[in-house]
Parts: C-alpha cells; structure tokens; sequence
C-alpha cells in the first residue's frame, strides 16, 4: 500500500511534518524568506560529514537568495543531504532529518499554499481537503489512503486515516 509518507499541520504552532520527504522539499519554503543555515550534512562511509566550513560562523542570506538556493540543489545532486538545520526570519525554522521534513513558519506567514503545492507534487491532489481536515486534528496521518485520489474522488478515506491511527494507538510496541 502506497508510499508510506505521513503528514501533519498544527495550526496553533503553524507547523507541519512530512515524512519520506526528498532534501529538495526543503527548497520552496526557503522562496522569498531570508534564512541562515546552522547545520548542513551528508552521509559518507556511514559517518555524518558537515557541508558548511566549520571555522567559518553562519551568515544570514539577505538577498541574493537564488545563489544560496542554488548551491543546496547543487550540494545535494552531489553529496545527499542528510540533516539541515535553517533559521528563517522572524522566528521560523526548518528542520530536515533523514527523509523527516519539519516546518515552522512565524504566526503571520501562511504555510498553506506552498505545503499543498508540495503535497501535489507527490501525488495527493485532494491536498486542499486535506489541509482542511489537519486543520481541525494536527495529529499525523497516513498519506497513502489519497495517495492519487482527486477531491472529486474523497469519500471516506479520512475517516480511514483516523481508524488508522487509532489502531495504532492500540498496539502494544
């Protein structure tokens, strides 16, 4: 059954979650913000290798962003990203861990329009109604029951994701 990718919004804290995130994920929330990278790594003979100079302090990206950008997609076409820490302006934050996608945006930016934006380019086209129902329960939820489904295609397939997760709740690991 599907990909096994899961979701979750909190609107108090203006956080998502993506699971089985590619790096590159990472690259819209950066569109247009001033953002500082605290940690960059790579995985290499199985030992975690920081991308960033270590004897050089971390500088906020003010303008020019698209170089900054620029050199990520490159860094991961070379060297697979495996964590990255960026602070973004006015007190977001992204956090990227082996596949795990964690966003924050401050309470005034809207994250909505860029994470369905994202959650359509990996196949759930019903991301609109999924905003909706994250919007009413933040916790996690199993992707794969829309996984292709169009609006016009949701029946009942977020109850299933909630008798998902509560089934979950019942196991015993």
């Amino acid at each position: 059954m599907g990909v096994h990718q899961w979701f979750s919004y909190c609107k108090k804290k203006n956080y998502i979650s993506f699971s089985n995130a590619r790096f590159i994920s990472v690259i819209p929330f950066l569109r247009g913000r001033d953002f500082c990278i605290q940690l960059l790594s790579t995985l290499k003979d199985e030992k975690e290798i920081s991308l960033l100079r270590l004897s050089e302090p971390t500088f906020w990206t003010r303008k020019n962003h698209h170089i900054e950008i620029a050199g990520l997609i490159e860094e991961n076409n070379d060297n697979p990203i495996y964590f990255a820490q960026i602070e973004l302006d006015h007190g977001g934050s992204i956090r990227y861990d082996c596949g795990q996608l964690y966003v924050m945006f401050p309470e005034n930016e809207s994250l909505k329009q860029i994470t369905i934006d994202l959650l359509k380019a990996n196949g759930y086209f019903a991301s609109e109604l999924l905003w909706r129902f994250c919007e009413k329960h933040p916790e996690e939820f199993l992707l794969d029951f829309i996984l292709g489904y169009e609006e016009k295609d949701i029946t009942d397939e977020f109850e299933k994701m909630t008798l998902w997760n509560e089934e979950l709740k019942n196991q015993p690991f």
